[in-house]
């Protein structure tokens, strides 16, 4: 190959790399910009953040299969008659999660100071028409499966 040749070759591929590259510098530029789906952690972590808003501490986990697993620490002196209240405001955050995160169901558990543990669970569903007031209180207590777990006795 002469000189000139190879010059004119060497010209023309770095013209169509520099119009590729000015192509799609400028198609990626006006993509559409989608909003992330949020993750499972952010989720989770956006139930906590409402339940520390509501002065509680507790934590939450999306779980595989769609459960979300959201736990409450009633507070010092907090009687057990009360600590049963606190599944209430874990079904308060579990229904106020930001679009995106989506789970099937709630379970909801309190460790009460006498060591029972407290369970409740509830569909996805019914809270969400809990949140929009298509389902009163007394209505979504009717829905919600309840049971309790005596404080572990060793030998």
């Amino acid at each position: 190959m002469n000189l000139r040749r190879y010059r004119a070759v060497s010209l023309i591929l770095f013209a169509l790399a520099a119009t590729v590259w000015l192509a799609a510098t400028v198609a990626i530029r006006f993509l559409p910009v989608s909003s992330p789906v949020p993750l499972a952690q952010d989720c989770a972590r956006g139930v906590a953040e409402r339940l520390a808003q509501a002065g509680l501490t507790g934590w939450a986990e999306l779980r595989p299969g769609g459960t979300l697993a959201v736990e409450v620490v009633p507070p010092r002196g907090c009687p057990d008659d009360q600590a049963a209240q606190l599944l209430w405001a874990a079904f308060d955050a579990a229904a106020s999660m930001p679009p995106g995160c989506s789970y099937r169901q709630v379970e909801a558990t309190v460790l009460t100071p006498a060591g029972v543990r407290l369970h409740a669970q509830a569909a996805e569903a019914d809270l969400s028409a809990w949140a929009v007031g298509a389902l009163d209180d007394a209505d979504l207590a009717g829905r919600v499966l309840y049971f309790r777990e005596p404080p572990l006795s060793l030998p």
